[in-house]
């Protein structure tokens, strides 16, 4: 595909998708969720599952968020949609950090300020960004979307190490008001940053105009096909990622041993959509066989109670669940065209909602009842040969979707 862009445009897209994962990694501790939770626990008293509900409320606030930003994003400009992220992020840190454990409400403040307004508004930002920086790369489209995925997923660890600092020395609440000023200047220094690309050629023009509107979208069978592999493919790796800590303290690893997990959850978001540029659908064969062994792997690792086998499987397990987010993003692209890109990226990211909440539940469950992890990683197998016979029936549907860009 030859580029459109001018010599100083093609300079210039660099700049702008660092500037996006810089945005992305101050949004990415959304996901840093664990760091709070101990201490919120300490200081309220809450329970477990009263603070793993404000995760789940952050997440499928995020979806709406990206969904709503998708709808935005056709009338309204990327400056704006930074400054309404911005605003909801603040709001949201700040009115988390008027808590006080003497106060009733504290935990509905917790639920709809840091659950529905940082969610929302890391969500419209996530939309944004990626759908901005992205039209400067329709060359290398999996690798722009899977580097800024890239730099979302890592947020929380990055971050998170100097988040963890700032708690034990300046407290929950003030660490609340930094991280909302911090965020807020990152995405406001974005909004001056960061453009979309004019439409200068003929061919460009004509193809931002194609595309399929998401309720023809949601009319073919491949979407429907690729929408429950991701969620398939989500809640197996929710089941290793979410409790990769204590799979590793079970087989007499360290702790640490999960901070390379999300490492590798990091890493496939990049490898996978490099991969998707240069290959196309073999790539999607790649991740459906390393899923399986991935999966695979841990099985063997509860038999033979390997440590190095465990861990192998997870990180295969952690790179395969990072290529997901990679896909759905050039996917999106690729099949349903540029027209409605944003619209349709965040209806496909609803993947996310069931992932996360099928992931983790079964996990949870599986481990009450056995007490060991033998059976979450049988599940995590069936779930990967599942999702591979999943990825065969998309990818055949995929050729019945008409191309919508051949003109670039």
């Amino acid at each position: 595909m030859q580029d459109v862009h001018s010599e100083t445009d093609n300079r210039k897209r660099y700049m702008y998708l660092v500037s996006g994962m810089v945005m992305l990694l101050f949004l990415g501790l959304i996901y840093a969720w664990s760091i709070f939770r101990a201490p919120l626990g300490a200081e309220y008293g809450w329970s477990v599952s009263q603070l793993s509900l404000t995760f789940t409320i952050s997440i499928i606030a995020f979806c709406l968020g990206i969904y709503s930003a998708g709808r935005l994003l056709r009338k309204a400009r990327p400056r704006a949609m930074f400054m309404i992220s911005a605003a909801l992020v603040f709001v949201g840190f700040v009115g988390t950090s008027r808590m006080s454990p003497g106060n009733d409400m504290s935990l509905l403040m917790l639920y709809i300020f840091y659950g529905a307004f940082v969610g929302t508004g890391v969500g419209f930002g996530y939309n944004t960004i990626i759908s901005t920086v992205n039209r400067w790369f329709r060359d290398r489209l999996g690798f722009a979307s899977g580097s800024m995925m890239m730099a979302f997923g890592l947020g929380g660890i990055v971050l998170g190490t100097t988040v963890s600092e700032m708690i034990s020395r300046i407290g929950l609440h003030d660490t609340f008001i930094v991280l909302a000023i911090t965020t807020t200047a990152a995405m406001l220094a974005g909004a001056v940053i960061l453009k979309a690309p004019a439409i200068t050629d003929v061919k460009v023009a004509v193809a931002e105009g194609a595309g399929y509107s998401p309720k023809e979208m949601m009319k073919t069978p491949f979407f429907w096909y690729f929408f429950i592999w991701g969620a398939v493919v989500t809640s197996a790796g929710l089941m290793v990622i979410n409790s990769a800590v204590p799979i590793a303290l079970a087989f007499g690893g360290f702790a640490v041993l999960g901070l390379l997990e999300s490492i590798f959850n990091g890493t496939g978001r990049v490898v996978f959509g490099s991969l998707f540029d240069k290959i196309k659908e073999r790539s999607l064969t790649i991740h459906a066989v390393a899923l399986v062994i991935g999966g695979a792997s841990l099985v063997a690792a509860t038999y033979t109670d390997s440590l190095v086998i465990v861990i192998f499987g997870m990180l295969v397990v952690g790179l395969v669940y990072g290529g997901t987010p990679a896909f759905t993003s050039t996917i999106a692209h690729d099949y349903f065209g540029k027209k409605y890109y944003p619209e349709n990226f965040s209806i496909m990211s609803f993947i996310l909602i069931p992932g996360a909440l099928i992931g983790p539940m079964v996990s949870g469950y599986l481990v009450d009842k056995s007490g060991d992890y033998t059976t979450t990683f049988i599940a995590v197998l069936i779930l990967a040969l599942v999702a591979a016979l999943l990825n065969t029936a998309f990818r055949i549907a995929g050729k019945k979707v008409k191309p919508v860009d051949e003109g670039q």
